[in-house]
């Protein structure tokens, strides 16, 4: 058993240090594969409660989006992320604020507004 854990962290963080590099050779103007490797990045931060540093990639992606538009539906998956990490570090306040913006990215999408909100009324109980 502490083997399997010991295992899956080395697996995890041999897939950081590949993301990391993978970072590192992509050209600034590569945003669309930049944006990947945040979101993977995110993730993998997310799913060892390295909730700061997840933060940090998702903000990136999100950044990434400024300067290389995305769908409305990436934009809005994005900020469900940045929201629901938000919530994982008790932040509520600002996981609101995420889930209200993912919520104008929504708008022909009633059944994922609804989820939203949902999520919105979950952290208005915290």
């Amino acid at each position: 058993r502490d083997r399997d854990k010991m295992k899956k962290d080395l697996q995890r963080a041999m897939k950081g240090i590949e993301l990391q590099e993978s970072l590192s050779r992509a050209l600034p103007q590569q945003h669309s594969w930049r944006m990947k490797i945040y979101e993977k990045l995110g993730d993998l931060c997310c799913k060892v409660n390295g909730y700061q540093k997840g933060l940090e990639y998702y903000q990136k992606q999100l950044e990434c989006t400024e300067r290389f538009p995305q769908s409305d539906e990436e934009v809005a998956a994005i900020h469900f992320s940045l929201a629901s990490t938000c919530f994982d570090l008790k932040d509520y306040k600002e996981a609101i604020n995420h889930y209200k913006t993912e919520l104008t990215f929504h708008k022909d999408r009633p059944r994922e507004a609804c989820k939203t909100w949902l999520h919105i009324a979950a952290a208005h109980r915290m």
